[in-house]
C-alpha cells in the first residue's frame, strides 16, 4: 500500500530559475511521511504525546530528473522500502503526470524521547511496525 499526496507548486517554491528550490522536496517527503502514519493509524504527533516517541530523520537523500515549475501539479506515491528494528527506510517519488520530478529517500530511527537529555533509538512499536509491514506489500 503506497499513499499519495498532491503538491501544487506556487510562485514562493521557486528559485531564480523558475524551478522549485530543491529543500521544497524535503518538506514535501516530510508531509508525505506523517500523511503514511495517518494514514497507518499512528500519527505522528500523537505518539509523541501519548508515547513519547519520534521518527528522528537520519539520512536523506534525493534524485533530480526533472524541474517543476510554478503551477505544475506534483503527486507524491510514498512507500515502505525497508524496516529495521528501530528504522525505517521511506521513498517518496514525485511525478508531473507521467513525468518523474524526483525521489527522495529517508531513513528515520524510532528515538525515545520520555527524557529529551537523552535521546536514545528504540525498537519500532509493534503497532507501528505491523502497520509498516502491511503497508510494504
Amino acid at each position: 500500500m503506497a499513499t499519495r499526496a498532491d503538491f501544487e507548486v506556487s510562485w514562493g517554491d521557486l528559485d531564480p530559475a523558475a524551478i522549485v528550490f530543491y529543500p521544497h522536496f524535503f518538506a514535501w517527503a516530510d508531509a508525505a511521511a506523517h500523511r503514511l502514519f495517518r494514514k497507518l493509524g499512528s500519527p505522528m504527533d500523537a505518539l509523541l504525546v501519548k508515547e513519547r516517541i519520534s521518527f528522528g530523520l537520519v539520512a536523506c537523500s534525493a534524485q533530480f530528473h526533472s524541474p517543476a515549475r510554478q503551477g505544475d501539479r506534483l503527486r507524491c506515491r510514498t512507500t515502505v522500502a525497508k524496516i529495521g528494528t528501530a528504522s525505517l527506510e521511506l521513498e517518496h517519488v514525485f511525478r508531473v503526470g507521467r513525468r518523474a520530478v524526483a525521489t527522495v529517500r529517508e531513513v528515520r530511527v524510532c528515538m525515545d524521547l520520555s527524557d529529551p537529555k537523552a535521546l536514545a533509538a528504540r525498537e519500532l512499536p509493534t503497532r507501528v511496525r505491523k502497520g509498516l509491514a502491511a503497508s510494504k506489500r
